[in-house]
């Protein structure tokens, strides 16, 4: 503060002397030369502030729901896979790529995560692909040039790589239940985008429906049980900006939460209250740097739950829930790699659960 002011004072006295036809005092000049870099000094020695979260400093960015039931207080981010080549986080909810003046991004979180050695690589990363700050879910990064360069271009050429997104929403299919959705992109009002009939460069996504009337009915008293109705599995075969909450809408299902698409947010409360979108799945194949599934299971189940449920409850809800999402990719993807990673997880995880 005292730089910048000092900074416009001097450009005032300046601007003064040479409407006069003089130059500023030189005394005035080394003054002010001086505060600046006495404060600059001041800042540098001022240690940093010590807290037991100091990755998640700013507000409460990830709630442990959001990390599927794996987040620490220390950890920051949950990796969920990592080679000498790539490393792939789950992110949160609520978080983007760059920090704004509430939360910190993506990438100082894992910088933190860096220095406090709860990473091992120590070299830069590069972001390759990005998802939406209310969108959770498989994020990769490259730890090296080459690396971001090749997936970039397969993601942009549409090749060697698979995507799939699970979403929930409150309404049902108005049409059909599955199908691809083609159309170009237009800037519409608060920042929001359509849909429109044109075909000249169309924004391309597949999707597929279930139904959630049995979750509902076994777990939701009866005064929640419209809240989700809908499970989407969605898959883009190309990357425009909120592509796949333009095509929910499209189809007469906002997602879950979207309020800038009509999802309903008033209908969600406490923890509950985001974006039902979460990046499920991602399978890159490059020769150079080897074959990589990766699975994040949608941690959505928490909508069945709440405060008075159990233990034992809450692992029934998971294994039913997850049974929606493992019904939908085995009938909709023909990734085995996928499949098979996913069949291990969902196996591993009911022996933790003791064979419920």
């Amino acid at each position: 503060a005292l730089s910048w002011s000092w900074r416009r004072e001097k450009h005032y006295f300046r601007c003064q002397h040479y409407r006069r036809g003089t130059s500023a005092p030189r005394a005035l000049i080394v003054l002010g030369n001086a505060i600046i870099l006495i404060t600059c000094f001041m800042i540098a020695l001022t240690p940093p502030i010590e807290c037991e979260c100091a990755a998640l400093t700013k507000t409460h960015l990830v709630s442990s729901s959001a990390m599927d039931g794996k987040f620490t207080k220390t950890a920051g981010l949950e990796i969920i896979f990592e080679n000498d080549r790539v490393l792939a986080v789950n992110k949160p909810s609520g978080i983007g790529h760059h920090g704004d003046g509430e939360t910190f991004g993506i990438l100082h979180i894992l910088r933190d995560m860096q220095q406090r050695r709860q990473i091992e690589y120590q070299g830069r990363l590069y972001g390759v692909h990005r998802l939406d700050k209310v969108t959770s879910g498989i994020l990769l990064f490259a730890k090296d040039r080459e690396c971001a360069g090749l997936i970039g271009k397969a993601l942009r050429e549409k090749q060697l790589v698979t995507k799939f997104y699970f979403a929930l929403s409150a309404k049902k299919p108005k049409k059909r239940k599955q199908g691809t959705i083609k159309g170009d992109m237009a800037r519409g009002r608060r920042g929001s985008w359509q849909l429109t009939r044109s075909s000249d460069n169309p924004a391309v996504t597949k999707f597929c429906t279930a139904g959630l009337g049995e979750l509902n009915e076994k777990f939701r008293s009866s005064d929640n049980m419209t809240i989700a109705r809908t499970a989407l599995l969605l898959r883009p075969i190309t990357g425009k900006t909120h592509q796949l909450r333009v095509a929910s809408k499209s189809e007469g299902m906002p997602i879950l939460g979207d309020d800038l698409y009509g999802g309903r947010s008033e209908m969600l409360s406490g923890l509950d209250k985001r974006t039902y979108l979460h990046s499920a799945a991602f399978h890159l194949h490059i020769e150079t740097i080897g074959e990589i599934s990766i699975i994040s299971l949608p941690p959505f189940d928490m909508l069945w739950s709440n405060e008075d449920t159990s233990r034992e409850e809450m692992n029934e809800i998971q294994i039913s829930f997850e049974k929606v999402f493992c019904s939908l990719m085995k009938k909709h993807c023909e990734n085995e790699k996928l499949l098979q990673r996913l069949s291990n997880m969902i196996k591993d995880r009911n022996e933790s659960y003791g064979g419920l």
